[in-house]
């Protein structure tokens, strides 16, 4: 930040301008030099406070609760077991595993995110998962993101 102090008569108006201060000051002939360095400390306190109110917050990249997705999350937890029982792997996804493993064939180049040196994309089983349970529920998707440990945003993009 800049700070520009301008000699003027009294401290009279701290003038906020994006993120420059116009500080007014009297500098004038006063007997005692005390109050004039009392106004200047007033004033830098002020600014100090100022900065440190402005300061974002930084954003977290991935919650510390989605972070435990690839060992907590349903579709690492649930699914597995799902799949050894037929009759409930139906009934959680409303379709056959061999429905499930033809869909999923069918739709895997389109639905297909690279890995980045910065995170690893959600899998195209599991976006076909998070889909399908979605549309068997009607769940909202910030309850779908608390079970697979997904972002909301992400949940809504996969959706």
């Amino acid at each position: 930040m800049l700070y520009h102090i301008t000699v003027f008569s009294r401290l009279s108006t701290i003038i906020p301008k994006g993120c420059v201060f116009l500080i007014k000051m009297d500098c004038g002939s006063s007997s005692s030099s005390s109050g004039w360095e009392e106004e200047l400390e007033a004033v830098a306190a002020f600014v100090v406070l100022d900065e440190e109110e402005n300061k974002t917050k930084t954003r977290e990249w991935v919650h510390a609760i989605n972070k435990k997705r690839e060992t907590l999350g349903e579709f690492h937890r649930l699914v597995p077991e799902l799949k050894k029982d037929t009759k409930r792997f139906h009934m959680y996804f409303r379709m056959t595993m061999e429905e499930f493993d033809f869909l999923h064939e069918l739709i895997k180049p389109d639905i297909y995110k690279q890995n980045t040196q910065f995170r690893r994309a959600v899998s195209t089983e599991e976006r076909l998962a998070v889909c399908l349970r979605f549309l068997a529920t009607g769940n909202s998707f910030r309850s779908i993101g608390f079970n697979y440990r997904l972002g909301f945003s992400t949940v809504r993009e996969i959706v």
